[in-house]
């Protein structure tokens, strides 16, 4: 899927071609001004054909990812919805994140739409999530703007190591029972 310049959505779907009929694998949605670049795959074929070394190392990137993916997947199967946001807001701090005198900023708008749908969850248990970030001040939320304040924190998160990350404040505890 892509947005165009004017905001509609399109879903791009490759016609079968001469790779035997195979199709994308992948939906993609563009934030922004996009450009995207077609290469016939008769022209990649002739290329691969003519250097054995792009070959393999196509096939290196290829695994590479893969073993990435799949660990990513079993990791994120195993994590709280929690863990889960932090481990993808320190992705896209990694990815889009701009240092500035705060922490590092996202470079990109993000809503919590957005986020919700790269964590395939609601809106609403996102904006809770979220709120506990902010008022534990790990993260800030200004216009779509996410700035990540404490990364060290979001790392401990994302690890599963939330227990160490509670706040401050002490546990109103009552007194036992005098004999």
């Amino acid at each position: 899927m892509a947005t165009t310049i004017d905001l509609n959505e399109r879903v791009i779907e490759p016609s079968p071609g001469p790779a035997r009929g195979l199709r994308s694998v992948h939906n993609q949605r563009a934030r922004g001004l996009t450009r995207l670049f077609h290469i016939p795959f008769r022209t990649v074929q002739d290329q691969l054909d003519r250097d054995p070394n792009l070959t393999a190392s196509l096939l290196r990137l290829l695994a590479v990812r893969a073993r990435d993916l799949f660990d990513r997947l079993g990791k994120l199967g195993l994590m709280s919805f929690r863990a889960r946001l932090a481990y993808q807001l320190i992705a896209l701090g990694e990815r889009y994140g701009q240092p500035d005198r705060d922490g590092l900023s996202l470079g990109i708008r993000l809503s919590q739409e957005d986020l919700a749908a790269l964590l395939m969850a609601s809106r609403q248990h996102v904006n809770k999530e979220l709120r506990w970030l902010i008022d534990q001040h790990i993260v800030r939320v200004r216009y779509g703007r996410i700035t990540l304040l404490d990364i060290d924190r979001l790392r401990s998160i994302s690890d599963g190591k939330v227990h160490t990350l509670v706040s401050q404040v002490p546990l109103h505890r009552p007194h036992p029972p005098s004999c």
